[in-house]
């Protein structure tokens, strides 16, 4: 629901700090419920002030932009991390895992314990923890972001009845129920991230958000080692204790598993420092953490030290890109007179640049994502190996893991006569009702074109062999409600088992 620019903020005695700006895209900016939600997010996160939770400085308005400034981290996700570690052949270890659900367990207690100023509790909840809203900076801090759909006891706007906010295979039972969201739930979503950098499966996987519904209501994971044999039984017990379905026999607060994780970590050499993760971030993002010097480099030379105050974008996007680097609309400069917005108004006006991002910096979609394998219920992370790094390896153990592979078959169902397939432009052969897909991780643009029916379009990322199922609406006849033609609505998504791993989907 918006774009995040880079901003600087400056001062006297050569004083800068640079900044996260998001802004409400202007297309919202008239939705009451869009942007209720937006200063909620903004005035909650302000109220947390915890090392592992990105800091909200300021929220303001703008010529009718709303934006938000915040602490930059600069790093990547969970999401991209996992998939990074299988570019390099890396099965992420204990007690890196441990380390992470440890200050996360941190962050949530936080947040859970929250007070306004007068002393009232504020019941805050997060609902979306998931491994996209996770960042790990190249220099090892673990932050919790993104409290945009997060329940309190002061939110200006209320999820309406029989609306499900957040993530279907991360959000406990019974809050898929219809019941209120408390501190459990935020704990059973933690339980299936740690399950998921412990067994690199998800613990509910589905081909639609129909399955996964009823896998979290209805089933129980499989044993995590049973997935990992070497997975210590502590952590086995941690993850079963954190996913329990009834509310009441799971871990009652954060801090409470927190504990159990430490206690876990103190097998396996203690929690491992920031130190520790930054070389492993290192390592699996030295090519990014380069180019991204640049870009900031050339950001700071030529928009932040320039007179010409509009932004800019930098770089160029690859198409099909969902966000990154396209030109964001222009922030008009704000009033220099208005003392409400005279400091953060010039961090936005006067600095920002156009740098649209992912949750707080992210350079791009995946290379890779983990994908559900219909037959054996299991996900896989795909992704091309990065250019060689000439970085230190980090210091602790890695296990080699089964690479992602180079090509995969994706079979067509549903194709009328004489469809015409065409991937990233280019027709494609079809053998047996069946393509060819480069497995290297990138968003592809597939087409669908048949005598008598509407074009079918949508862009696939496959990481094994699976199957699509095609769902083209018939052209409407020419003599038949002449000038009108009813919307369809695609339901591919619905029942093709090429469909991301919750935890990819946005």
């Amino acid at each position: 629901m918006a774009s995040v620019f880079l901003g600087r903020l400056p001062g006297m005695a050569g004083f800068e700090k640079l900044v996260a700006i998001k802004v409400i895209h202007p297309h919202l900016a008239d939705e009451d419920e869009f942007v209720g939600m937006f200063l909620d997010e903004a005035r909650l996160s302000a109220k947390i002030h915890h090392q592992n939770v990105a800091e909200t400085f300021e929220v303001g308005e703008d010529g009718g932009l709303y934006y938000m400034v915040g602490e930059l981290v600069r790093g990547r996700n969970l999401k991209e991390l996992m998939a990074a570690a299988t570019r390099e052949a890396i099965r992420l270890q204990p007690r890196l895992y441990l380390s992470i659900i440890a200050k996360l367990c941190d962050a949530l207690h936080c947040a859970h314990t929250l007070k306004d100023y007068d002393g009232t509790p504020l019941c805050l909840v997060h609902r979306d923890v998931s491994p996209s809203n996770i960042m790990l900076s190249f220099d090892g801090d673990v932050k919790l972001i993104d409290f945009g759909i997060a329940s309190a006891r002061k939110r200006i706007t209320a999820t309406r009845s029989g609306v499900i906010k957040g993530k279907t295979g991360y959000m406990a039972p019974e809050l898929l129920n219809g019941e209120p969201a408390d501190s459990r739930t935020d704990i059973f979503s933690l339980g299936v991230v740690l399950y998921l950098m412990a067994t690199g499966n998800h613990p509910f996987p589905g081909d639609n958000e129909g399955a996964q519904f009823y896998r979290v209501l209805s089933l129980s994971p499989p044993s995590p080692r049973s997935i990992v044999a070497e997975i210590p039984l502590t952590i086995e017990g941690i993850i079963d204790k954190a996913l329990v379905k009834d509310p009441q026999h799971r871990y009652q607060t954060a801090h409470e598993m927190g504990r159990d994780v430490r206690k876990s970590l103190d097998s396996l050499g203690g929690l491992m420092d920031s130190a520790d993760i930054a070389g492993l971030m290192s390592r699996l993002f030295a090519v990014d953490i380069v180019e991204e010097e640049s870009r900031f480099a050339q950001a700071i030379a030529s928009r932040f030290h320039s007179e010409d105050r509009a932004p800019s974008n930098i770089g160029a996007a690859e198409p099909g890109t969902e966000v990154l680097d396209r030109p964001s609309p222009p922030i008009r400069e704000p009033d220099r007179k208005s003392k409400k917005n005279r400091v953060w108004g010039f961090a936005v006006g006067a600095a920002a640049v156009c740098v649209t991002l992912v949750y707080w910096f992210n350079q791009g979609p995946i290379a890779g994502g983990l994908l559900t394998d219909p037959e054996r219920g299991e996900a896989r992370l795909d992704a091309e190996p990065p250019a060689t790094s000439q970085k230190k390896e980090p210091s602790f153990p890695t296990q080699a893991v089964e690479p992602a592979i180079k090509s995969v078959e994706i079979a067509l169902k549903g194709l009328p006569k004489m469809a015409t397939v065409e991937l990233d432009g280019k027709e494609a052969t079809l053998k047996d009702g069946k393509i060819a897909v480069p497995a290297d991780g990138r968003q592809r643009e597939l087409n669908v074109s048949a005598p008598g029916y509407l074009p079918y379009s949508r862009k696939i990322a496959p990481a094994q062999n699976g199957t699509l199922t095609i769902r083209m609406a018939k052209k409407k006849s020419p003599s038949k409600n002449k000038g009108y033609t009813k919307p369809v609505k695609d339901k591919s998504k619905l029942d093709d088992n090429l469909m991301e791993c919750p935890y990819c989907k946005k």
